[in-house]
């Protein structure tokens, strides 16, 4: 070796490890991200959805699909299931099923999880699709349950049923509107 390589190749071996030494800091700091799309954490609330979707939806006798062959999507969140087109191929009050229950698991599992919902939310005529009355009332009482949260339900629901469920239940407030409208034309 030339005394004129020496200096080259000494200062070659200092840019060789410093790339040495970012590339085990790259390593490591790779080595602790998530194996898959989701954290741990969040693969956990996620489950914790779908479980809380699948007991929402026995309670409300979901009935076009096997409940158990529903998921919730790890790339969108939303409900699936393998070869259907929810919106199209179950019933137009299993539809409304499923979202009562998409929408109150979110409800539940956002305030409890250390997650970011604002524990608020508002169903207009949930009942919609004429979905049987047991069904509906399994919903408000469902509801009734899920802590730190408000839920705003406006019905036009038959007042007697509703008046007789929700003596059962005790954190509610009740605003009738008689027969008028909370909005009506000018």
């Amino acid at each position: 070796m030339t005394r004129a390589a020496a200096p080259f190749l000494s200062g070659l071996a200092l840019v060789l490890k410093r790339y040495a030494s970012e590339w085990k800091d790259v390593q490591e700091r790779r080595a602790k991200l998530p194996k898959g799309a989701l954290s741990e954490r969040d693969e956990q609330k996620l489950d914790a959805l779908q479980d809380s979707f699948h007991r929402q939806l026995v309670l409300y006798r979901m009935g076009s699909v096997t409940v158990n062959d529903l998921r919730i999507s790890q790339g969108s969140y939303e409900p699936e299931i393998a070869g259907l087109n929810l919106g199209a191929d179950v019933s137009a009050s299993d539809l409304i099923r499923l979202q009562w229950a998409y929408l109150l698991g979110l409800l539940e599992i956002g305030t409890l999880q250390s997650g970011n919902h604002p524990g608020l939310l508002i169903l207009d005529e949930p009942q919609q699709q004429s979905v049987e009355e047991g069904s509906f009332l399994a919903m408000l009482e469902y509801a009734s349950k899920v802590k730190k949260s408000q839920i705003i339900i406006a019905t036009s629901h038959e007042r007697t049923s509703i008046s007789a469920f929700l003596k059962r239940i005790s954190n509610k407030h009740v605003f009738e509107y008689e027969d008028g409208r909370v909005l009506d034309r000018l």
